[in-house]
This record gives structure tokens, C-alpha cells and sequence, in this order.
């Protein structure tokens, strides 16, 4: 669930609520309700009113697809029919719900009007760079920095229902301290070929390729390959993507910063004060 205040880092007041979403799209029901009670006793700590969506409002999924999603919303206050994200995902259209409700009670608490024609161009105009970001179309190539079983358990509902593809080529890289077999055997439900590489960071060990290659085929992943640099790594899955494929890069945040400076290098991101100087594909 996510939570949000109005009154930044301080105390939460009767003005400033604490604000879930009860409607996880890849949680399972124990897991659900984990969250649900962890939110609700952090809200009666801080003497916070508990907004929930799913029931004090909600959304509803229109379309998936590979350039964002369409949604209706129905809020405290706001409705707005057929609202486009431009984030990928069915998670990010409840995350885009959370973050309504959360400017509206901010609104409410200012005495601020909103601006319906800004909030759809906002919400159009998101983007977020290495959550299920689309870096080229020819082959397919996709980033995403899911770490965690939560995380990749999103990432595996998002792909199919979003994405058309005859194989799916994975780069994968994971630090050391991740619990491997369960991400390893969700993984291996989609992916065709498995490139394995290791995340660079300091003070952070990765697990070397041939150790993840080594426990990918465990997983029953049959095509596998290691390579120790990331960015040849990239390389060597585009190169054996063939017509229809896509390429998807996981696993570590560390890793897709390292394999984006194929699209966007460092210098430039600094230099234009965006994370993508080269535009979107």
C-alpha cells in the first residue's frame, strides 16, 4: 500500500490522512491484508483519518498497452472519465489513484482549486525512467527495476498483458543479498533466453554471472548465458533478438542505471537536467 501526508515529514494531523489503496493488482489476499492492517495502525499512531480506496473512492481499469493506460476515477470529490497515464501498467494506474486522492486532500486542506485539464496533461506527461520503460522499438527493449518477489510478481503481470512478443530475452542481474529461487522460478514462466550479468555497486556485492546462470537453469530455464559486463550483456540480447522479440532488462536498479547509458548517457542526463535528453521512443 502506499501512504501519503499532506504535511510533509511531520506528524500526521486530522488535515493530513493517511491514504492506501486496498485494491493491490499483484498482492496476494494474505499479503493484502498484511498491508491493509500495517496502514491502519500506522494511521491510529499518528492519529491520522485513514483514507482507503475501494472504498472511500476508486478506480477503474480501461486499456493497457505499451504507451500507458486509460482509466476512469472517482474520488473524494474529482471524477475523471478516461484519463490517460503515461506510466506502463495496471499498478501504476492505482498508484496514479493514490497520488489523486492525495492532491485532493491536499487541495481540500489549502483551499485550492484544481485544474482538470492540467491533471490529465500531468498524468499523460508521466514518465518514470527504469519502471517498465520502453528505451527502443526495434527490437523491443524494455527496463524495469524490479528487485524483490513483490516487485517481479508485478512486472510478470504487467509484460504479457502489456506487450505483444514471440520470445522474451531477459537480461538479469542480482545483488547478492536478494532471495534468489523464488524470483528465479517466477522468471522462468516468461523468459525464453536468460543473459545473466552483475549489477555494479560499491559496498553492494552482485552475484557473478556464471553463479546466476548457474542457478537460473535450476530454475528450468534452458537458454542461458552469462556475461560479466552489463553493457555487453545488453548488447549480446539484442543481438539474438530476432523479429518480434523483446528484450527486458530486470533485476537491480543498479543494473538498468548501467545499461541505460546505452540510450542516455550520464553526461547528458546532468548536462539537459532530465533523465531522458534523447527523448522517449
Amino acid at each position: 500500500s502506499m501512504t501519503a501526508s499532506a504535511s510533509g515529514n511531520g506528524p500526521a494531523t486530522s488535515l493530513s490522512p493517511a491514504i492506501t489503496n486496498s485494491r493491490r493488482t499483484s498482492a496476494s489476499p494474505r499479503m493484502r491484508a498484511r498491508k491493509s492492517a500495517s496502514s491502519a495502525g500506522e494511521a491510529s499512531r499518528r492519529g491520522a483519518p485513514l483514507v482507503r480506496l475501494g472504498r472511500d473512492g476508486h478506480y477503474e481499469p480501461l486499456e493497457l498497452t505499451q504507451h500507458g493506460g486509460r482509466f476512469n476515477y472517482h474520488g473524494l470529490h474529482l471524477h475523471l472519465d478516461d484519463a490517460r497515464v503515461g506510466l506502463l501498467g495496471a499498478h501504476q494506474l492505482a498508484n496514479a489513484s493514490v497520488a489523486l486522492a492525495a492532491m485532493e486532500i491536499y487541495a481540500d486542506a489549502e483551499g485550492l482549486a484544481l485544474d482538470e485539464a492540467q491533471i490529465r496533461e500531468g498524468l499523460a506527461a508521466a514518465r518514470f525512467a527504469g519502471r517498465l520503460e520502453v528505451t527502443q522499438t526495434d527490437p523491443l527493449c524494455v527496463l524495469d527495476g524490479a528487485h524483490n518477489q513483490e516487485k517481479i510478481s508485478a512486472l510478470l503481470a504487467a509484460v504479457p498483458s502489456i506487450f505483444d512478443y514471440e520470445r522474451l530475452i531477459l537480461v538479469l542481474g542480482l545483488l547478492e543479498a536478494k532471495t534468489v529461487d523464488p524470483i528465479l522460478l517466477a522468471l522462468a514462466e516468461l523468459a525464453d533466453v536468460v543473459v545473466t550479468t552483475p549489477p555494479s555497486f560499491k559496498g553492494r556485492p552482485a552475484l557473478p554471472a556464471e553463479d546466476l546462470a548457474e542457478l537460473a537453469h535450476r530454475a528450468g530455464i534452458a537458454a542461458v548465458q552469462a556475461e560479466p559486463e552489463p553493457l555487453a550483456a545488453l548488447e549480446q540480447a539484442l543481438s539474438l533478438a530476432r523479429p518480434g522479440d523483446m528484450v527486458l532488462v530486470t533485476g537491480s536498479l543498479y543494473l538498468i542505471g548501467q545499461v541505460r547509458s546505452h540510450w542516455h548517457r550520464a553526461d547528458e542526463i546532468v548536462h539537459q537536467r532530465t533523465t531522458f535528453p534523447n527523448g522517449h521512443p
